[in-house]
């Protein structure tokens, strides 16, 4: 159903509620209308079954090469993840990590900077830029970079990116410094 507003009550709902109002919607027949349902302390519904459209299984010739691009992708995915884990557990230094990369050819970009404030200031990578136009915190996942954080110098992990996997090896910390002017400005 639509709000006050005409946009679907389900997209402006959490899981749960969401949850409950489908569950009441496959219960109900034709016609039939379910009682109050509380959903939590702000939601009650109740949900009316207006028309029933029969389940419809296309024809396999009409979905038959987007099944294969689907199933290309998810296999190219769990490829590439099984390559990053792969390359994480065998990774114990920056050399093995490009000898690595070359061997699985894997793109190697190496000597960024980023803070722990930025990588938890982060906002989701933009994909409409790629790995040389953008930085590298900005391609990370914020998940993945507090796992990078949260290892040892030279302890790669890896994770899910906007185009495949990338695997994170820190090579050095730089002690947090406070700088005198931002003080200064800070206090301002």
């Amino acid at each position: 159903g639509l709000d006050a507003k005409d946009k679907p009550v389900l997209s402006t709902l959490d899981k749960d509620a969401k949850k409950l109002i489908i569950e009441q919607a496959f219960n109900l027949g034709e016609g039939s209308e379910s009682s109050v349902v509380d959903a939590n302390s702000m939601l009650s519904f109740v949900v009316r079954v207006e028309k029933i459209t029969p389940a419809y299984v296309p024809e396999f010739a009409d979905v038959k090469e987007k099944v294969r691009e689907n199933w290309m992708t998810e296999s190219k995915q769990k490829e590439a993840a099984e390559t990053a884990h792969k390359i994480m557990q065998e990774a114990k230094s920056l050399g093995d990590l490009t000898r690595l990369s070359n061997k699985y050819g894997a793109t190697l970009s190496s000597n960024h900077t980023i803070n722990r404030m930025d990588a938890e200031q982060q906002t989701a990578p933009d994909p409409k830029k790629n790995i040389k136009e953008e930085s590298l915190k900005d391609i990370l996942s914020p998940d993945l970079l507090a796992k990078a954080f949260q290892r040892g110098l030279e302890q790669a992990t890896y994770g899910a990116v906007k185009d495949g996997f990338a695997v994170v090896m820190l090579q050095k910390v730089v002690p947090f410094t406070l700088d005198s002017k931002k003080i200064e400005t800070f206090h301002k």
